[in-house]
């Protein structure tokens, strides 16, 4: 060990130790209060079962613990270690499907809505990644270049709808040609190459491409409604109000449905996996997770040094002394009973006299 090398990744976390001597101010005062509260009870000799030794032990055993975990905080680390590589993003292509079945509402708000947080959350977490953002119905087209800034990629989101104007329909098969024509042409050999597509999984052009034609990209579908489905809203072109359902030749509701089974097939060919999701943002971590597994590691022959951080012996010696200040009791010990009280033997002669003199008499 270097003593040299002795040191706070975050020093700045020390400045949390003024709160420990404030703490034990405040624990003087809470303890002079209870004195003065038992001597205005029960009078300077007041009984009472808590002991006062143990009661401050138990407060040392929690300013301790505090001190403890803000000295984890600052990240203590006894010496450096060479870092030996790095960890490689993932070049990722967001495919949201915008047909007009998107509109549903059987997701909350509805299925383009819920589509739009997903892919913009998925790309808060794919830190380090680049992301590309592919809009398609019946046609596909790239909305958005691979970028690394998620903040970027939400506000191209939230205006995805305004001069972008696309075959009418869904064709998964124009969806995949267009994602997988966004990747950059500079390709890191070592980078993996995923395609995200988020849609219903209906198809009202074209097929879905089969195993050969989706070498490149593992293929990750993400299913966004329900299997019971809902009807199509329609909207005003000019002013956006809320017209009525679409509706079929013969004047009924057109109802619209996740297709899993395509999109369970398409995560198959693609070797990747399929996602249903219905708003819970818990879905978005599981495919995070998934796709972090393939990111690369590439060695680094000098790429300075990191600190070999300690914290996690703090943070042990703090559980320890919290877990024992819960298990210490502050009541002073029971006295125990004597076995022979000066009464019980004068009691014990007495009766022995009175046995005699009636034997006697």
């Amino acid at each position: 060990m270097n003593p040299s090398a002795l040191g706070f990744a975050r020093p700045e976390a020390l400045l949390l130790f003024v709160a420990v001597p404030l703490i034990g101010v405040l624990v003087v005062r809470a303890y002079r209060a209870r004195v003065r509260a038992l001597r205005s009870f029960g009078g300077a000799s007041a009984l009472v079962s808590r002991s006062g030794r143990r009661w401050w032990l138990k407060a040392a055993l929690v300013l301790v613990a505090l001190a403890s975990l803000v000295i984890a905080l600052a990240g203590p680390y006894v010496d450096l270690r060479a870092r030996a590589a790095r960890r490689l993003g993932v070049d990722i292509v967001l495919a949201i499907d915008v047909s007009q079945s998107m509109a549903a509402r059987d997701v909350e708000p509805d299925r383009l809505r819920a589509a739009r947080h997903f892919a913009e959350e998925l790309g808060r977490q794919m830190v380090g990644s680049r992301v590309a953002l592919v809009l398609f119905a019946g046609q596909g087209t790239v909305r958005y270049p691979p970028t690394t800034d998620p903040r970027i990629l939400g506000e191209v989101l939230d205006n995805s709808g305004r001069g972008v104007k696309l075959t009418q329909g869904s064709s998964l098969r124009s969806g995949i040609e267009s994602s997988l024509g966004a990747f950059p042409p500079d390709l890191d050999p070592l980078r993996q190459r995923a395609i995200v597509l988020v849609s219903d999984g209906e198809i009202t052009n074209s097929d879905v491409p089969e195993a050969g034609e989706l070498r490149g990209a593992h293929i990750f579908t993400v299913g966004v409604g329900t299997t019971t489905g809902g009807q199509i809203p329609t909207y005003d072109v000019n002013d956006g109000k809320f017209t009525g359902y679409l509706r079929d030749a013969a004047g009924l509701p057109i109802v619209t449905h996740l297709v899993e089974a395509t999109l369970r097939s398409l995560a198959e060919k693609g070797g990747g996996a399929y996602f249903q999701y219905l708003g819970h943002d818990g879905v978005i971590g599981d495919l995070a997770r998934e796709l972090r597994t393939m990111e690369a590691v590439e060695p680094l022959d000098s790429a300075g040094a990191v600190p070999d951080e300690r914290s996690t012996v703090f943070i042990a010696i703090a559980v320890a002394l919290l877990l024992l200040e819960w298990l210490m009791s502050d009541r002073r010990p029971m006295p125990m009973p004597n076995a022979n009280p000066p009464g019980a033997r004068r009691s014990h002669l007495t009766t022995g006299s009175t046995e005699s003199i009636l034997q006697a008499s």
